[in-house]
């Protein structure tokens, strides 16, 4: 199985009024596929999620690297950090935050 989605960020629509449904569709949407389909699958069965490099640790500042410790993690751990950043982005206080 392969997954694809994304949203992206208009540039002449703020950010804050945005910044939801990017997450909603990138991050949560991901994360319901996988719940609704891994179960499904066969053994030995691989799931592929294709993201763009803008998904990577080495586009995110240094400082976050730690919220995003994957062997510690579940995808429950990922939404509240997702909902940090949405707040963030709303809020105005991201780019101060890394």
């Amino acid at each position: 199985m392969v997954s694809n989605a994304t949203n992206r960020i208009a540039r002449d629509v703020p950010a804050a009024d945005q910044v939801a449904g990017l997450v909603n569709t990138n991050n949560r949407g991901t994360r319901r596929v996988l719940e609704a389909v891994v179960p499904l699958l066969n053994d030995g069965a691989r799931v592929v999620v294709m993201s763009s490099s803008f998904g990577s640790l080495r586009e995110l500042d240094p400082r976050l690297h730690a919220r995003f410790d994957v062997a510690a993690m579940a995808l429950k751990d990922l939404d509240a950090v997702m909902d940090d950043y949405t707040r963030a982005v709303q809020e105005g206080r991201a780019a101060a935050e890394g």
